[in-house]
């Protein structure tokens, strides 16, 4: 069952836009952008990091980890795994010092179930490992060169008068990083299916805990 939802969601040329509408739901600010903006946030969120991505991959293609190394990131490899809300992070990037932390027990759940599945080769000849590092990659570029407009959009969570208290959507910068990454390997699929995939490493009955998420994303 599994294999054959991901086979909708690839098939899909919106699923892209809905798993990111999905994602934008789960943020502790999203009750504040009007539902009626929701789509033109997501859209500029993940226009901006295909945009970032095209324009540095029109160079020479070398591995992830080796631009980030050259970038002066070190990368960490913790033997656990990080939750936060809905999500279970495959890596998380800090700075200063720009450090990626990657979760083995993250990684290999996701690649169980690629493998389980029959998804592997469906999902392309590029390493579980390059994706995620893709992806915390974005996240070094625009902490050292700065957030291009819609990546990390601000919304007023009160407003009295000419005074407004405001937070920051940070469910569009992971949206700019799945885009990214999605750009970056040019792939056929949204890289936020990762995602989803990853929770269902992690739930059981696979299958039930899966066609939610789908449904919740309106992929269904």
């Amino acid at each position: 069952m599994v294999a054959d939802l991901v086979r909708r969601i690839v098939s899909d040329p919106e699923a892209a836009a809905r798993l990111a509408l999905w994602r934008l739901e789960q943020d502790p600010v999203a009750a504040h952008v009007p539902p009626g903006s929701r789509p033109a946030l997501v859209a500029g969120a993940a226009a901006a990091g295909a945009a970032l991505a095209r324009r540095m991959r029109a160079g020479e293609r070398r591995p992830t980890e080796e631009l980030l190394r050259e970038a002066g990131v070190r990368i960490v490899e913790d033997a656990g795994d990080d939750a936060v809300a809905c999500f279970i992070h495959h890596a998380v990037y800090t700075a200063p010092p720009p450090t990626v932390t990657l979760y083995r027990r993250s990684v290999i759940a996701l690649e169980r179930v690629l493998a389980a599945e029959g998804l592997r080769a469906r999902l392309g000849d590029v390493e579980v490992r390059e994706l995620i590092l893709t992806h915390e990659l974005f996240h070094h570029l625009i902490e050292q060169n700065g957030a291009p407009a819609g990546v990390r959009p601000r919304v007023d969570l009160m407003r009295i008068g000419r005074w407004r208290r405001q937070a920051t959507v940070h469910a569009a910068e992971e949206i700019a990083a799945a885009a990214f990454v999605t750009a970056w390997h040019e792939l056929a699929w949204p890289a936020e299916l990762l995602d989803l995939l990853t929770l269902v490493a992690y739930e059981a009955p696979l299958p039930v805990i899966f066609a939610t998420l789908v449904e919740n994303a309106g992929l269904l």
